[in-house]
């Protein structure tokens, strides 16, 4: 099963935490030992270089996430155009054939934007159909199982 794109991020995330608190507990024990072996005075440079080194830090950590959020943004735009969603029905169109050889294929994005292939099987010709889907409906007239078949994507998870 794929990971989707909003699970990585927050993966992602996490991880950023998580070396956060790490890097926060060794500056925070090298804090403290500083702190028992030297005066305050003595420490005033070193936490003040700790500090820039946290900021710095801080601001490239923000401008990262900011880009992250840009790229989400992005993706989640795709997937609503991907055409993720489908819809299959099979039948038989005439009564002396038999196997349900014939089909309607609904493809369509989470919008309801895609196409509509139909294939029509006889004894002795095999017809193929393709029709334009827009928000989940069409211009031209769909057949009971065509109609089956869009109406399978648009319920599809």
């Amino acid at each position: 099963m794929p990971i989707s794109s909003e699970t990585l991020v927050m993966l992602l995330l996490g991880i950023v935490v998580v070396v956060l608190a790490v890097m926060n507990i060794l500056l925070l024990r090298r804090l403290n030992r500083a702190n028992s072996a030297a005066s305050t005075a003595a420490l005033q440079p070193r936490v003040s270089a700790d500090g820039e080194v946290l900021g710095t830090m801080q601001s490239s950590l923000v401008q990262e996430l900011q880009g992250l959020d840009q790229r989400l943004a992005a993706l989640h735009l795709a997937e609503q155009r991907d055409l993720s969603r489908y819809g299959l029905v099979r039948f038989s169109p005439y009564d002396d054939t038999g196997g349900d050889l014939s089909f309607a294929l609904a493809i369509v994005s989470q919008e309801g934007n895609g196409v509509l292939l139909s294939s029509l099987h006889g004894r002795t010709t095999t017809r193929f159909y393709a029709k334009t889907i827009e928000s989940w409906g069409c211009q031209q007239m769909l057949s009971d199982e065509e109609a089956e078949a869009v109406r399978r994507a648009q319920e599809m998870r």
